[in-house]
């Protein structure tokens, strides 16, 4: 009977020890940079060429046990897991970003398809086009979207454009 207690204890002890690995990856580091890469093409085409604009909307701030974006433009504006994933969002700060007097970071994709964006501190970024696109096919116009620094515990986050 003492042999089994001991190894049950054993066995949660090492149990216990597991947990704070587990939960590490969703512990911030607000000094670690991370980057964005934006696949942009259409029907498979690299769109080489077209030019896209990145830029921080909201600060990340961390509270004891959660954390959740305060936009720059209008500090009332506060992004939270209910609010995130809002279709709208993109398009409100697009509009706050147009009344600011912030510079976005400007990139144009590669013929890979690609465009990077680096050494960002941790944040929400809006990805938009300015500029339209023209090609002897088509104008191509990407729909602006939103990117937060860190994404599920990365910091180096991938994403793809949707055409507008």
């Amino acid at each position: 009977m003492r042999k089994r207690i001991c190894v049950h204890f054993l066995v949660c002890f090492m149990l216990l020890q597991l947990i704070p690995a587990a939960t590490a990856d969703t512990v911030v580091d607000m000094d670690k940079k991370g980057s964005i890469s934006v696949r942009v093409a259409f029907e498979g085409k690299a769109l080489e060429g077209l030019k896209v604009n990145c830029i921080k909307v909201a600060d990340l701030v961390l509270t004891e046990n959660a954390y959740y974006f305060e936009c720059v433009y209008d500090r009332s504006i506060i992004f939270t897991a209910e609010n995130i994933q809002d279709t709208d969002n993109p398009q409100i700060m697009l509009e706050l970003v147009k009344k600011g007097t912030d510079e976005p970071i400007s990139g144009t994709v590669n013929q890979n398809s690609i465009v990077n964006f680096t050494d960002l501190h941790p944040g929400m970024y809006l990805i938009y086009q300015t500029e339209k696109f023209t090609t002897e096919e088509a104008d191509y116009i990407i729909s602006p979207f939103l990117v937060t620094i860190p994404y599920d515990g990365k910091y180096d986050v991938d994403a793809t454009s949707k055409p507008a």
